[in-house]
């Protein structure tokens, strides 16, 4: 990624309107800035208001980076993702 935000870690996910896939959430502890390739700094967090079809039409996995993440006490192991665009609608003040 050139620019844009690199997004590590979201807080929830609670879903708006489920007939339309639409879901709400927020970053946490994870939130970082890349100019030209490079983090180049935090960001606060951030609301995301957004659909599912929309975010897995742009979804690409990546074939070399794995993050372990726990759900429901469960350990997973996932590849990251990249969305092109994502709507964040709103950012925290912390």
């Amino acid at each position: 990624m050139d620019d844009g935000l690199l997004v590590t870690n979201l807080h929830y996910t609670n879903y708006i309107d489920i007939p339309r896939g639409t879901e709400t959430g927020m970053t946490k502890d994870g939130l970082f800035i890349v100019k030209n390739g490079e983090v180049i700094g935090a960001a606060k967090n951030m609301r995301f208001t957004d659909n599912f079809l929309n975010l897995f039409s742009q979804m690409e996995l990546s074939r070399e980076t794995f993050q372990a993440v726990t759900w429901l006490e469960m350990a997973l192991t996932v590849p990251a993702i990249r969305i092109n665009s994502m709507n964040f609608s709103s950012r925290t003040k912390h």
